[in-house]
């Protein structure tokens, strides 16, 4: 018995061997396939927080539009009905709310004439304030380039505040496959108060 269990020994380290060999090459096939799905895990989750960031700061700007004190985007509404006061009240304006509750994002573009534009920048958000032009008319939808003038108009009119953010993978890998124009919005429509 003792003699069986020698001859067969060394056939089963050879065995053995070419398993953790066959192991390794299922591996490196498998590898960059596993890494993938990782990094489009990690960037997924980042791009939805980073919509659900894009989508707060939306309500936030909108609640801070509506109000009587801010028909301007980044300051207060002087007496004479434009948007040039270079002392404000106390409070947000417009583009400074949005910017204050979206802390990930650090670059903006948030203007008095502020609109979506045609060739963004990868990592930047864009603020488009619209107004309907009468009581009567629905949501106005931001379709670059047509934000309303400041001061907007008095009326009890619907204000829309439409954000886009550039989003920019953090993996090369999940990066080329992204096209450079990939945005994640968010649009809040309400009416103002004044």
């Amino acid at each position: 018995m003792p003699q069986a269990w020698s001859r067969t020994r060394p056939q089963h380290r050879g065995a053995r061997r070419a398993s953790i060999g066959q192991s390794a090459v299922e591996f490196a096939l498998v590898a960059p396939l596993l890494f993938l799905l990782l990094f489009g895990i990690v960037d997924f989750g980042r791009a939805m927080f980073y919509q659900n960031e894009v989508t707060n700061a939306a309500r936030e700007g909108a609640r801070i539009a509506i109000l009587a004190s801010n028909p301007c985007n980044t300051v207060y509404g002087d007496p004479g009905g434009g948007c040039d006061k270079t002392s404000s009240p106390a409070g947000p304006t417009v583009c400074s709310a949005i910017e204050g509750s979206a802390t990930l994002i650090s670059d903006w573009s948030c203007s008095e004439g502020g609109f979506l534009p045609t060739s963004p920048r990868p990592g930047w958000a864009y603020v488009e304030v619209d107004q309907a032009p009468n009581p009567s008319a629905t949501c106005p939808g931001a379709v670059g380039g047509t934000a309303v003038a400041t001061p907007r108009s008095a009326g009890n009119l619907l204000i829309t505040v439409t954000i886009r953010y550039y989003f920019r993978p953090i993996t090369p890998i999940v990066g080329a496959l992204f096209p450079s124009s990939f945005y994640l919005s968010s649009s809040v429509c309400a009416r103002d108060e004044y």
